[in-house]
């Protein structure tokens, strides 16, 4: 019997420790239903385990995003299903509008309705989104931008795809397009001819009385001669007695376009010209007085400029007064305002205005009643006044007196600015009469000398009187103290208002010889104000077209028509009584140039509406237009005959002009196409921008769209890529040529929908969005304003319909797609859950038998515990004995 090691003891505290381990598993695993509650409860099983649990978990999130991509391809369906409504409404009306029984206005309503359409169908492309994210304006397909705004990309779907390897390829990057045109033709339109009749004594102006273009060479009536005038010689010739309109072409800017063509007035000729919008740039003299020629010249408008002598070699004014010629210049009307602005420059030994060495360098007399007038001397010769005769000799000036308007004068090298010119030798007198009345405005600069030779001895150009080494003690200086005048020499020692002498002025008080002194008792001229040229004008009521059968005039409140592009761009153009032919055909070009854009295209943005004879197709040949006669075979009026001429400035059906509105209004307007359009064809290459490598090589195009260019995205370039439009004057035409290369830079990103359906790399779902926008869809040129373009508008919105019903097709399909897949996550996730359960999840049932066998063992192995601590207790009864 053994008390220091209680053997019994230690056995039954292990079997109890072995017990309490095996009942503490067992307890944990029936607190948590798991028969693996660490990798030590069964390595491999809990290994497999995690697996299984990382699969469930994908697969768990993988539903979700199934379902929300669902609920985003229901939410693009949706959205697609009223498009697709629109646009069938849209082609109802255009079958609608095909029907012959509707009027042009009637048509305009409907095309309001399909505007109004056309509109919501943008809004829906642009505003349908889901969590933020557009899904119809071709974002959700890809990102792109161009080095040409004219390029435009139509993302039909993602870029990327899968190849014949199962790999997935992108077209994402950058490209290059080029495009070479062949192109079509434009659509030309004519009026009627128009029958203007026009008595003399009921339009108050003498038969010689007309608007004569001067970029046109013809009157405003259609002739290129007449009674008194002609061109010929680069001159607009004025022959006889009369009142004479000469007007110049505008650009597109409404600017002056300028003409070598100049005016010459005959020898004994009494004429009144009226100018406006003249800018005249001639080899030699721009006007010419014809010594002997008294002419009286009204500015009207602030664009009015004449360059004389644009050869070098000329030596000619602007405009050219000799001796013995008389020239009065004024503001409209004949009144003393600044209104109307001429400017004038001579060149060399050529006046602003007055004499030229061409002509005689001495000038007759000029008188300025008003406008605004800005004369450059050329060098050697006066800004108004005198010219230099080769350099050798300096004219006189005749009789110079401005009474109104606003004056500027500059003299060229060593000639005064108003007065007297130099020469390069001599010295003298220079002789004339100079007076600024008190209603002017006066500034006159003289001109310098440069240099180390004889031009430059003694002295400069005064501002007012001689010209260099000249006196002015042969001229009579009048200037009025009430009179606003400046005047300056030249480099003048010490001064900086000189009136007199170009010859060793020392400053404003030393005069030389010339006198300067108070009004004389000379009266201002007067003459009797003509019937305003606005009265006197071809309206539309002069135009019979434009009353009805009983005599109703139809412009009697203002009218406007509406003028829409085949590329869908529209304006209104309103008509009022008082309009010209010339006023509307103004406006139609204003639209056409500016508002459509079609200016940018062409060499000569003016011509798209032109008023001509009548009698061409597409040119513009005149005949003269008819004489009435009266009883005695007297002239007493004409019948003038006019066509209007609308021509497109883009080849094709995008270019077409349709014009809606008031029946009437187009009836008296009478356009018919006497050009058909036709459309540019196209061969384009589409490059990698990088390696160079081709992706699309020479496709030919007709129409201005490379189709599936790279993998959904078709590419849109302008349709006058590589196409320059020149207008040709000999058959009165815009002439297309192609030939050039077009090119620019595109760049690519994907942004297609891409949906994580599975719980591993790879395993993703991939939808594709096309731009569904109604310029994607091709239906900005949905026009009904006639019944042929309402009739080929059903062919193009049947394209639309079948795009979005592809792109619904596409939607429809993968939404079962993604319920499909749903469903397979479903049943997956729950195999898998099943499988991990028998892995991971305790047997409850024996689990429990072993943990009531384990309570057992633990009660017993206590108290046999108990029972061998107690066993050394018997050592105690052999100690007592």
């Amino acid at each position: 019997m053994r008390i220091a090691n209680n053997i019994s003891a230690f056995n039954a505290f292990n079997a109890l420790n072995s017990t309490n381990q095996s009942l503490s598993k067992v307890i944990n695993t029936l607190s948590t239903g798991l028969r693996i509650n660490s990798a030590a409860d069964d390595a491999a099983g809990f290994a497999i385990s995690e697996k299984l649990r990382s699969q469930i978990g994908g697969l768990d999130v993988a539903l979700r995003n199934s379902q929300d991509g669902i609920s985003l391809l229901q939410t693009a369906e949706g959205a697609l299903e009223q498009t697709n409504s629109m646009l069938q409404r849209m082609r109802d009306l255009s079958v609608q509008a095909s029907n012959d029984s509707l009027t042009s206005t009637d048509r305009q309503y409907i095309q309001l309705e399909i505007d109004q359409l056309r509109d919501e169908i943008d809004r829906i492309a642009g505003t349908t989104q889901f969590n933020k994210k557009r899904i119809l304006d071709g974002s959700s397909g890809a990102l792109w931008a161009s080095s040409d705004t004219g390029v435009k990309v139509r993302v039909n779907g993602g870029l990327t795809h899968t190849d014949n390897f199962g790999q997935k390829v992108s077209a994402e990057g950058n490209y290059r397009i080029e495009v070479k045109a062949n192109p079509g033709q434009a659509q030309v339109q004519k009026s009627h001819i128009y029958n203007i009749r026009q008595l003399n004594d009921t339009v108050g102006y003498s038969i010689n009385y007309l608007e004569l273009n001067i970029n046109d060479k013809i009157a405003s009536t259609g002739e290129t001669s007449g009674d008194g005038w002609n061109f010929s010689n680069d001159f607009l010739n004025i022959t006889a007695d009369g009142t004479y309109y000469v007007v110049g072409s505008l650009d597109a800017s409404g600017q002056p376009i300028e003409t070598s063509t100049g005016v010459q007035i005959a020898a004994g000729v009494k004429a009144t010209l009226i100018m406006r919008d003249i800018n005249l740039v001639t080899q030699n003299y721009g006007f010419y007085c014809v010594a002997g020629s008294e002419v009286d010249l009204w500015i009207e408008g602030e664009n009015n400029t004449i360059t004389g002598g644009a050869s070098t070699s000329s030596h000619s004014s602007a405009i050219e007064v000799p001796t013995g010629s008389k020239l009065t210049i004024s503001s409209m009307g004949g009144d003393y305002t600044t209104a109307g602005k001429l400017t004038l420059t001579g060149t060399t030994h050529g006046a602003g205005i007055g004499g030229s060495c061409l002509g005689t360098a001495t000038c007759g007399d000029i008188t300025i009643l008003g406008g605004t007038i800005i004369a450059q001397g050329g060098d050697y010769a006066a800004g108004i006044g005198a010219g230099s005769s080769g350099g050798t000799t300096a004219g006189d000036c005749g009789t110079i007196a401005i009474y109104g308007g606003d004056v500027t004068a500059s003299g060229g090298s060593g000639a005064a600015g108003i007065g007297g010119a130099t020469d390069n030798s001599n010295s003298g007198t220079t002789t004339g009469t100079i007076i600024i009345g008190s209603g002017a405005k006066v500034t006159a600069t003289g001109g310098g000398l440069t240099g180390t030779s004889s031009w430059n001895a003694n002295g400069q150009g005064a501002g007012i009187g001689a010209g260099n080494k000249y006196s002015s003690s042969g001229m009579s200086i009048t200037i009025d103290p009430r009179a606003a005048w400046t005047a300056s020499g030249y480099l003048a020692p010490g001064a900086s208002v000189s009136v007199g002498s170009g010859e060793n002025y020392d400053d404003n008080t030393t005069y030389s010889s010339s006198s300067v002194t108070s009004p004389d008792s000379r009266t201002i001229p007067t003459r009797p104000t003509p019937t305003p040229i606005e009265n006197e004008r071809h309206t539309l009521s002069d135009i019979e077209q434009f009353y009805t059968s009983e005599g109703t005039f139809l412009m009697s409140t203002p009218k406007t028509i509406t003028i829409t592009q085949g590329d869908g761009k529209t304006a209104g153009v309103t008509l009022y009584e008082n309009d010209t032919i010339q006023d509307v055909a103004h406006k139609i070009n204003d639209v056409i140039a500016n508002t459509f854009g079609n200016a940018q295209y062409t060499d000569n943005p003016a011509k798209f509406c032109t008023i001509s004879d009548g009698t061409e197709g597409t040119s513009e040949s005149i005949y003269e237009s008819e004489p009435i006669y009266d009883n005695d075979g007297n002239t007493i009026g004409h019948n003038i005959h006019a066509t209007m001429l609308v021509r497109s400035g883009i080849p094709g059906k995008d270019g077409e002009l349709y014009f809606s509105g008031d029946e009437d209004i187009l009836n008296a307007l009478g356009l018919n196409t006497i050009q058909e359009s036709s459309e540019s064809s196209f061969t384009a290459s589409v490059y990698d921008a990088h390696s160079g490598a081709k992706i699309t090589s020479g496709a030919k195009l007709t129409g201005n769209v490379i189709q599936n260019a790279l993998t959904g995205v078709d590419i849109e370039f302008g349709n006058m890529a590589g196409i320059k439009s020149t207008w040709d004057e000999s058959t009165k035409r815009y002439i297309f040529t192609g030939g050039e290369k077009y090119t620019a830079t595109l760049h690519l990103k994907d942004n297609g929908i891409t949906f994580q359906t599975g719980a591993n790399k790879g395993e993703d779902f991939s939808i594709q969005l096309g731009d569904m926008s109604c310029s994607a869809l091709g239906i900005n040129g949905v026009n009904v304003a006639t019944r042929e373009s309402a009739s080929r508008s059903i062919g193009i919105l049947d394209r639309a319909i079948s795009k979005v019903s592809a792109q619904r097709a596409k939607i429809g399909a993968s939404l079962n797609g993604l319920e499909y897949t749903a469903d397979n996550l479903t049943a997956t996730s729950a195999n898998l859950t099943a499988a991990d359960s028998r892995l991971r999840d305790a047997d409850m049932a024996l689990t429990m038998m072993d943990f009531v066998r384990l309570q057992i063992l633990n009660q017993s192995g206590t108290s046999m515990l108990a029972q061998a601590n107690q066993l050394p207790q018997s050592v105690l009864s052999l100690l007592q004995g």
